[in-house]
């Protein structure tokens, strides 16, 4: 909650900022998923690596930049979500390109993944 203290001479006042306006929502939709790997097990996901993911699976052939993912979607910390990913056991590749002045990683899921319909999450 936001305060303000207004100092009027002999009397001062607190003031809530926020009086009369709407509580933010705290209940925030997460998407959830479930992937088979190729040895059959199943890996359940949920949040923004999810999102990623679906980005990945969308673009086998051509990879998947932060750039790209930020274009179609609202910007986020991709490359840490993709190191989520690889710590699951996930195997994504990382192809260096020239941009500019600098390098970004163009990632290439390296891993036949199906989405399980209907699984339990």
């Amino acid at each position: 909650m936001s305060r303000r203290v207004v100092d009027d001479g002999d009397k001062k006042e607190t003031l809530d900022c926020n009086q009369g306006l709407p509580k933010p929502s705290r209940k925030i939709a997460t998407k959830k998923i479930a992937v088979k790997r190729q040895d059959g097990s199943i890996l359940r996901l949920k949040g923004k690596i999810v999102q990623v993911l679906e980005a990945l699976l969308g673009n086998i052939k051509s990879g998947c930049t932060g750039l790209d993912f930020s274009r179609a979607t609202t910007a986020f910390r991709f490359a840490n979500h993709i190191c989520d990913l690889r710590k699951l056991g996930i195997a994504i590749e990382t192809v260096w390109e020239a941009a500019g002045d600098t390098h970004i990683g163009r990632y290439f899921l390296r891993e036949p993944l199906t989405i399980v319909e209907g699984a339990a999450l």
